[in-house]
């Protein structure tokens, strides 16, 4: 479809000469022919635009849900640490917004790309054929509009990243919003997530109006140059008119082709911005695709097992933490005994817990089920004789004393926060932390 676009847009610049010359000579014959011959021309070209823009389309789109199935498969192959570390809102950006971005410059930009890159090709095949010395002259600035290209190509994928770190950002402020709804407006906080939710809104206009501000310059300025190019040969070529040693009808067949040129060059400065968006999309979703998914080394397939659990000298220590959350933990505990963890907040009781479906791995020591090392269990058996019922808190993606001093409460001095953690026997793991009171709790409090 693409080759019969660059054909007719071809064909159209040579016509002229038959047109010309037939008003010149007034040739009965062209006059039967030429008419029919444009309206062909014309109507072989919108085929062939249709069967590329719906086909590339069709395509791009295809490719794009591909991907997202993969991401799909991924999410749900990813170990626990990583949800830890990474926003659901920036993960979901990335299903989402990336993936819609990756389309728009798989279907459309890469459309206008080959098209126009096929026409420039075939216009200047024909200049050349028409006159070589004069179109040699057009390779002159051949290297400075790369080197413009270049540049904003740099820039915009700088911004295209930045434009996808916002929408990621934006993405986990409305989620929060959203999901904590009753939260927001039982204490007030409605200033607040309005002031988050306006201000993430605000950064992403910021980057998105940079990217405008970059594609409205690297168009004109592309255009530009190769104007100056095309006024210099289109002098040229009028020198040698008036010389007598450029036919009429060939000079104006060269002028549509060099237009045509021209044009193609002004569409290939414009998608710049599209495919910067798409490589850079490209980038975000690949890095999460080539994420290390969760460890599944186990080759014993665990039967119905009698629930023995046994806790041999385990620490656990998080990445990115100097503490240990777990330290020589040692319990044993027999089949059908119930067993409280009992101790303060953030004493190490879910961590514990969270090793036993092997959510994370012990930094040092093991544990035993049923004798069985569990790191010899595949993880699907190991995980179907286990039962949780976990509980239902939310957490804002903020610091403690944000969360404590939440809402209408958020002017609250600090001794009136410190107790409250008191009240709540959170103060002593509190100060315990690096940051304090200041430390993000993460996503639902996961850090």
């Amino acid at each position: 479809g693409m080759v019969i676009v660059a054909g007719g847009d071809l064909l159209l610049a040579w016509l002229v000469i038959p047109i010309v010359r037939g008003f010149q000579n007034s040739e009965t014959a062209a006059t039967s022919w030429l008419p029919l011959t444009i309206i062909a021309v014309f109507l072989l070209r919108g085929v062939g635009a249709y069967i590329s823009e719906y086909g590339m389309g069709w395509t791009g789109y295809r490719v794009v849900f591909d991907l997202r199935r993969d991401l799909i498969d991924k999410l749900l192959r990813l170990p626990t640490p990583y949800y830890d570390t990474h926003a659901a809102g920036v993960v979901q950006s990335k299903i989402s917004f990336d993936a819609h971005q990756l389309a728009s410059a798989a279907s459309g930009a890469i459309t206008n790309l080959l098209r126009s890159t096929l026409t420039i090709t075939a216009s200047l095949g024909y200049l050349l054929w028409l006159n070589w010395r004069l179109t040699i002259m057009t390779f002159v600035i051949v290297p400075v509009v790369g080197g413009a290209i270049r540049y904003f190509s740099r820039r915009l994928r700088r911004i295209a990243h930045d434009i996808q770190d916002r929408s990621g950002a934006l993405t986990k402020v409305l989620e929060e919003l959203i999901t904590g709804h009753r939260v927001v407006r039982i204490f007030g906080g409605e200033a607040y997530e309005r002031g988050r939710a306006v201000d993430a809104a605000n950064r992403l206009r910021n980057a998105m109006s940079k990217e405008s501000q970059a594609t409205a310059a690297s168009s004109p300025l592309t255009v530009f140059l190769a104007a100056c190019a095309v006024g210099f040969i289109v002098w040229v070529a009028l020198t040698q008119s008036e010389a007598g040693r450029l036919d009429f009808a060939m000079f104006l067949s060269y002028c549509v082709a060099l237009l045509t040129l021209l044009e193609r060059l002004k569409g290939l400065s414009g998608i710049n911005a599209a495919m910067q968006r798409g490589i850079a999309a490209s980038e975000s979703i690949f890095g999460l695709l080539d994420h290390e998914e969760e460890a599944d080394t186990g080759t014993v397939a665990l039967g119905r097992c009698r629930g023995e659990l046994r806790f041999d000298r385990l620490h656990l220590r998080y990445p990115g933490n100097e503490r240990e959350a777990l330290t020589d933990i040692a319990l044993t505990v027999a089949p059908g005994e119930t067993v409280a963890l009992v101790g303060a907040s953030g004493s190490g009781k879910t961590s514990l817990v969270n090793l036993i479906p092997r959510f994370y791995e012990p930094t040092a020591g093991r544990l035993f089920v049923d004798g069985h090392d569990i790191t010899t269990l595949t993880l699907a058996s190991l995980r179907d004789q286990i039962a949780m019922v976990s509980q239902d808190v939310l957490l804002f993606n903020d610091t403690i004393a944000a969360n404590i001093a939440y809402g209408a409460m958020g002017d609250s001095p600090r001794d009136a926060v410190e107790r409250a953690a008191t009240a709540a026997h959170a103060l002593d793991f509190i100060r315990a932390l690096p940051q304090g009171f200041d430390t993000n709790v993460g996503e639902h409090g996961v850090k």
